[in-house]
């Protein structure tokens, strides 16, 4: 199980520093997923903060927003299907994105607010 505090993360009896905040974490296979908090990015531009690291900390991917807008930056985990290969996640900007935990590429934006 993952543990976390702030921008401390702990993998396996590990403790690794990561460069933000954390709002949630989730593990999946040898590989974590982290949702940053957002308000520690830039505010005049979308905010790159759904990451997955491997046990080390260093990053795999960064997920592709669903817009360019300033208040775009993920929020919170939705669900997580590892016989679909894919993630679902909320957006601050009013979105509920479906990203490939290979590569973290969009797969689906559906503006639900």
């Amino acid at each position: 199980m993952v543990q976390f505090n702030k921008n401390r993360i702990e993998i396996n009896g590990n403790t690794v520093e990561l460069p933000y905040s954390i709002l949630e974490a989730k593990e999946f296979g040898q590989n974590i997923l982290v949702i940053f908090d957002y308000i520690e990015f830039n505010q005049n531009s979308v905010a790159r903060n759904f990451h997955c690291i491997n046990q080390d900390g260093s990053a795999l991917w960064v997920a592709e927003n669903p817009t360019t807008n300033s208040t775009d930056a993920f929020t919170n985990f939705s669900s997580l299907d590892l016989k679909l290969n894919q993630v679902v996640v909320h957006n601050f900007a009013g979105f509920t994105c479906t990203i490939s935990l290979t590569d973290g590429k969009l797969l689906k934006g559906e503006f639900t607010k």
